[in-house]
């Protein structure tokens, strides 16, 4: 298997098509673990770089009024985090990752408006220079896009040939 992106070739078979790819799913699986491992998927990252992409997720303020910060446990499915902490740590997680492609499935669906705008330009942070795939019903989102395509009746249509972001 070879797969062909911006930044090279990556032909280790499927393992490293996995590792060549950040997924942010709408609904992300959270671990019975720290903090520190959901984020890190159990890699070895320093607490340092952890921090500075949970920052760009809008997470570290959570984790720090946590008893034992990043060392706290999640539990199960992430049942004791919202929605958008769960998401948050997704997006941080992709961020740690730093894969050359991106996926990312309604990236902000459990966010608040406001948080939805801070982790926006993190998100752009995270696709600079990278292939990316995403879905998404957000404008603000659409507009970070290059190309953006209408799914309506089980075609594709560019953006521009429907008037745009704004029709």
């Amino acid at each position: 298997i070879s797969l062909k992106v911006d930044q090279g070739e990556i032909s280790e078979g499927f393992a490293g098509i996995a590792r060549a790819i950040a997924l942010v799913p709408q609904s992300p699986e959270i671990f019975a673990d720290t903090i520190m491992k959901n984020v890190t998927l159990g890699a070895e990252h320093s607490l340092e770089l952890v921090r500075r992409y949970t920052d760009m997720a809008c997470f570290t303020e959570i984790a720090d009024k946590l008893p034992k910060g990043f060392e706290s446990a999640i539990n199960e499915k992430g049942v004791n985090l919202s929605g958008g902490q769960r998401q948050r740590i997704s997006i941080a997680r992709a961020l740690v990752k730093n894969a050359p492609i991106v996926c990312l499935d309604e990236p902000t669906a459990a966010l608040d408006a406001k948080s939805e705008n801070l982790i926006r330009d993190s998100l752009l942070e995270m696709i600079k220079g990278k292939t990316v795939l995403m879905v998404t019903h957000r404008k603000a989102l659409l507009a970070l896009m290059d190309i953006v395509y209408v799914l309506d009746n089980g075609s594709l249509t560019d953006v521009n040939q429907l008037g745009g972001l704004d029709a």
